[in-house]
């Protein structure tokens, strides 16, 4: 497909505009919706990307030049897994939570209800442009908003490809997809919204909130950062090896949560190298032909800057390090003598490249992670159980694994976001749809109300009686 993305002139400022009124209009009405009447949109909506299955897989083949194994184990399924699991657990959800009773509310009710926070912005990025519009999408839908999306205007045929399954799949003014540019997106994150759901880099991400703070809208911040992979000498170092390497090819390494650098003790580094060498050879074994390419010129031109300016500052690459600017592949490249100084130590890489760094034990180790903002995902290979509980006890991350990588994300029964740095607010299963819904706190009073016995005048009787009872607690 050939789609040139409108950038933000005056006509399309006012186009937008209309878009937006029409959509926090509706969201009015929607808010009324049972739960059965939004099992039905999912329904719908699990349909209708079934039947685009092609497409689907057509779109992320020429944008990133994913395979169809990989476009369904990493874009479809997740999103259908999620799906299934609303699907089945919404009218659960939706139920009224009572509370239990206080001294002060003893002859009345509390609850808290979940009504939908209202016309809600989803900003999705490039790296997994299929899941990570849907995913927060159907957890909006299902707490009963109306949406706009803006997905990304680099994987440009999958934004299409978004566009025609959300008119197959929903009525206007209820979801709708707003093409454009970054100054689109930058001028969408200044309207009115209820709350915006953003997904990109903690860059953006700041601009984003700044926004979003002029209309006290809340957000949801899915960002990133630099996430370790902490190797203990007690670890399988051939298990860690192959996961990491796994982790690294997955998306060429354009993924969030994918393992940014390893931290290894010493003694463990060179047998883990090997290791990490034969693992990466075996998993390309002909099949350079199908692994994913690099997003952009742009992008690809950031990683290799970073690693030659790291080199040029004494890094080491050992393995690797071949980039094909006319196909957009980087070679994966596992690189030595790292320091927090070097680029490629400061950035986010988003790329196969992975540096090692080599400490003399568990608390060197955890003192480097704490040097640096908090990461989005903290991986942990140890079979000592004190160890991984010392790792966890002493350092914060979004989300952690232990003796693999990014499964955290693939199970629709775990928050996932991140803290601080690396994001704000999470999402996936029940807690996407919190994300999405207010909790309205609801107190009804009983028809006897002792409380008025306490009413003004504030005679010595009450005085002794307000005493009496705090000295009870």
């Amino acid at each position: 497909m050939n789609h040139k993305i409108p950038t933000l002139t005056p006509k399309y400022k006012k186009e937008i505009l209309s878009s937006f009124s029409k959509i926090k209009e509706n969201s009015i009405l929607l808010r009324a919706s049972s739960a059965s009447e939004r099992i039905t949109k999912l329904k719908k909506l699990k349909s209708v990307i079934s039947s685009n299955l092609p497409q689907i897989e057509e779109a992320l083949k020429n944008d990133l030049n994913k395979s169809i194994t990989e476009t369904n184990l990493t874009e479809v399924l997740p999103t259908l897994l999620e799906l299934r699991h609303t699907i089945k657990n919404l009218r659960e959800w939706v139920k009224p939570h009572f509370v239990p009773k206080s001294f002060l509310t003893l002859t009345g009710t509390g609850q808290i209800i979940y009504e939908p926070k209202g016309t809600v912005l989803i900003i999705s990025p490039w790296n997994y442009p299929f899941q990570l519009a849907f995913i927060p999408l159907l957890s909006a839908i299902a707490a009963g908003n109306s949406a706009i999306i803006r997905p990304s205007d680099i994987s440009v045929n999958t934004t299409l490809c978004i566009k025609k399954i959300i008119e197959e799949s929903f009525n206007q003014n209820e979801v709708e997809v707003i093409l454009g540019d970054a100054k689109v997106s930058e001028y969408l994150t200044t309207l009115p919204f209820d709350h915006i759901f953003f997904t990109g880099s903690p860059s953006v991400g700041k601009k984003v909130m700044a926004n979003a703070s002029k209309n006290l809208t809340s957000v949801t911040l899915e960002l990133g950062g630099k996430s370790p992979a902490i190797i203990h000498k007690s670890a399988n170092l051939k298990d860690a090896a192959n996961k990491i390497a796994w982790g690294k090819l997955l998306n060429l390494g354009q993924t969030c949560i994918a393992p940014d650098y390893v931290i290894i003790q010493e003694g463990k580094k060179e047998k883990f190298i090997s290791y990490l060498k034969k693992s990466f050879e075996k998993m390309l074994l002909n099949e350079s032909e199908k692994i994913v390419k690099i997003i952009s010129k742009n992008h690809f031109e950031r990683i290799k800057n970073i690693t030659e300016a790291s080199v040029k500052m004494g890094a080491k690459i050992i393995y690797g390090g071949k980039f094909n600017l006319k196909d957009k592949r980087v070679e994966p490249t596992i690189m030595t003598d790292v320091n927090l100084e070097m680029p490629i130590m400061k950035e986010e890489i988003f790329g196969p490249i992975l540096p090692i760094v080599t400490t003399q034990n568990t608390k060197e180790s955890i003192s480097f992670v704490n040097k640096q903002p908090k990461p989005l995902a903290l991986y942990i290979f140890s079979n000592d159980r004190n160890k991984t509980e010392t790792i966890l006890k002493n350092t914060s991350s979004g989300g952690t694994c232990v003796n693999d990588v990014m499964m955290q994300f693939g199970t629709e029964h775990l928050p996932f976001g991140g803290v601080n740095n690396s994001g704000v607010g999470s999402y996936h299963g029940y807690f996407g749809f919190k994300t999405f819904s207010h909790e309205r706190s609801i107190f009804v009073q009983g028809k006897i109300d002792v409380k008025k016995y306490l009413y003004p005048p504030y005679t010595k009787q009450k005085e002794k009686l307000t005493k009496f009872i705090i000295n009870k607690f």
